[in-house]
């Protein structure tokens, strides 16, 4: 149930109602879909992640071990991998990602994973549909995966006892070398009177999937650098600037990636986002660089974060590539400082760069801030004397002089 405990709920009065717990995703997630496997459980969530949790003996969970799981564990999709659909079979999992690959994870019986062997893996597995393929969405029954096409053909693979891969034959598909991709046969659905990458629609309309564009009697596949994110659109969208894509029928655009940006629309190829400039810095997906703020620098271009100063050093103005030394006489004790302090009194910094400085030695006194030389530290007169560090003489004559001040 992903809520941290194994034990069953809605079984006993006063479980269901405000007292049902929801399942924690995470500060800033939430579910865009679930996918209910016989023993666990799968959510798309925001953003295009993937998330599972339950029963793991097989792998099922994609995580990497084959641990129970009682609350949701993110799965590693890969760089970049950004899933808009995910399903369940009894013990399998599959997800589409928004580029277009299907990977499968889990038990693998009779090649319901569709990767060419009848092994159990516990990580997302890449599955070969075919070259200039597209897929469109997925479905899973208990022992077998089936894919819809943007041509709006239908490829089925894994158990095939009761013919439920639609192949006209009883045997199984995906659990042997050379069974899939190419080779991969489509489900016969007889004759259809729309044209290739639709399917009837509304009012009987034929609408083309997401990735095309509506022509006059065909549909069309988005260009690089646009993309369709809903079906029956009349032309696609360019990537918006900071965004790329560099395949044809795509239902969306990538980010460019941290420490780069995209100042132009429609980019197709990740060569439109540029490395930021020495003394900036982005995250993913930006179309401008931000400048580093006071106290920090970029000393490389093509950062994702700017460092803070040093000790010894500051900042003074946003956008820079270097922090600059304390001069002579001042010091910075921490990291990310705006600006240096002056040696108080009674102390001194002989050079540049300091972190902390050097106090006047016993029986001398520092009577100024900033000083930059022992030799401003000056000896206590005849009857006086002084701790270290100190910027004033203590009389021990009649008159008492108290110190104003202390160690630095």
């Amino acid at each position: 149930l992903g809520v941290g405990t194994t034990a069953n709920v809605g079984d006993n009065a006063g479980e269901m109602g405000d007292s049902l717990r929801a399942v924690d995703f995470g500060a800033g997630r939430s579910a865009v879909s679930l996918a209910v496997g016989g023993s666990h459980t799968c959510a798309l969530l925001t953003g295009g992640k993937v998330a599972c949790w339950g029963f793991n003996e097989d792998g099922q969970l994609g995580t990497g071990d084959n641990e129970d799981a009682s609350t949701p564990k993110i799965v590693d999709l890969g760089a970049g991998g950004t899933a808009i659909a995910v399903v369940a079979g009894s013990l399998h999992t599959c997800a589409l990602l928004a580029t277009g690959p299907v990977l499968c994870w889990g038990y693998n019986g009779e090649g319901r994973l569709g990767i060419g062997s009848t092994d159990n893996v516990n990580t997302p597995q890449s599955v070969s549909v075919g070259a200039g393929r597209f897929v469109s969405a997925l479905a899973a029954g208990g022992h077998h995966t089936c894919a819809l096409l943007h041509a709006g053909s239908v490829l089925c693979w894994g158990q095939n006892m009761l013919g439920q891969l639609g192949a006209g034959h009883g045997e199984d598909v995906g659990g042997l070398p050379g069974q899939m991709g190419d080779r991969l046969k489509t489900v016969d659905l007889g004759a259809g009177d729309c044209p290739e990458h639709s399917a009837p629609g509304d009012l009987d309309r034929c609408t083309c999937f997401q990735g095309f564009w509506e022509g006059e009697s065909s549909c069309n596949a988005c260009a690089p650098g646009s993309f369709g994110a809903e079906p029956g659109a009349s032309s696609c969208t360019a990537c918006a600037a900071g965004t790329f894509n560099s395949e044809t029928g795509s239902t969306l655009c990538t980010g460019c990636a941290a420490g780069t940006y995209g100042a132009a629309q429609g980019a197709n190829s990740s060569a439109g986002c540029l490395p930021c400039s020495r003394g900036s810095f982005s995250s993913e997906g930006q179309s401008v660089c931000s400048p580093c703020e006071i106290g920090t620098y970029a000393a490389d271009p093509g950062q994702s974060i700017c460092d803070f100063c040093a000790p010894g050093a500051y900042g003074g103005a946003a956008g820079v590539s270097t922090c600059s030394e304390c001069s002579a006489g001042s010091f910075s004790s921490s990291p990310g400082r705006l600006r240096c302090d002056a040696c108080t009194m009674g102390t001194y910094g002989s050079s540049a760069g300091q972190s902390r400085c050097s106090a006047c030695p016993a029986g001398t006194f520092g009577a100024a801030n900033g000083s930059t030389s022992p030799d401003s530290c000056a000896a206590c007169a005849a009857g006086s004397f002084s701790p270290a560090g100190v910027c004033v003489c203590v009389c021990v004559s009649v008159c008492l002089c108290v110190c104003v001040c202390v160690k630095p």
